[in-house]
């Protein structure tokens, strides 16, 4: 797992020890303490995966953050934490498109495997991103070979209506 991932927990022990548990698993992380610090972060440096405490200090809490994260990062994922769990947060968590809300104390291993979970998704995420940049740029090329050629270009589909002609076709054509 070759991923940045952002913790932002005020409780230092637990912060440590998702640091430690993603770390091992071959993530960079960097633990913040407030959402202010978290949007900072975000903003200068990025990540693939933010876990989040949902009782944070200072202005906002960790729900609150999630959308502003998510602005700053499109691509990330974040995954809420949260020892007081309720109805309104959970529901607040699906609203603002966190990844999962996983109650405290969690299972390491589970854990983990909620945030591979979720860096698959931000791979498939790249992955489509690039594919579009590689089709976008071999329409491009495809577009610019057939205007540009000096022969008739037409095609039709299977009712034989004309569905695409290239400049030159057009001109011979009269149009």
């Amino acid at each position: 797992m070759n991923a940045t991932v952002l913790v932002v927990e005020d409780n230092e022990a637990l912060a440590e020890n998702i640091a430690e548990l993603f770390e091992d698993a071959g993530s960079t992380v960097d633990v913040r303490v407030t959402a202010e610090e978290a949007l900072a972060h975000a903003r200068d440096q990025g990540f693939d995966l933010a876990i989040v405490d949902i009782g944070l200090p200072g202005q906002h809490d960790g729900l609150e953050l999630v959308p502003q994260l998510r602005d700053r990062n499109p691509h990330g994922e974040v995954i809420l934490v949260t020892g007081n769990a309720s109805i309104d947060t959970a529901i607040g968590a699906v609203r603002h498109g966190a990844f999962a809300y996983v109650l405290k104390p969690f299972d390491p291993d589970e854990l983990l495997t909620l945030g591979e979970r979720a860096l698959a998704q931000v791979g498939l995420r790249h992955e489509r991103e690039a594919l579009e940049r590689e089709l976008a740029s071999s329409e491009a090329l495809y577009r610019g070979v057939v205007e540009s050629v000096e022969a008739a270009i037409v095609g039709l589909d299977e009712a034989g209506q004309i569905r695409m002609v290239n400049r030159f076709g057009l001109e011979l054509g009269g149009f």
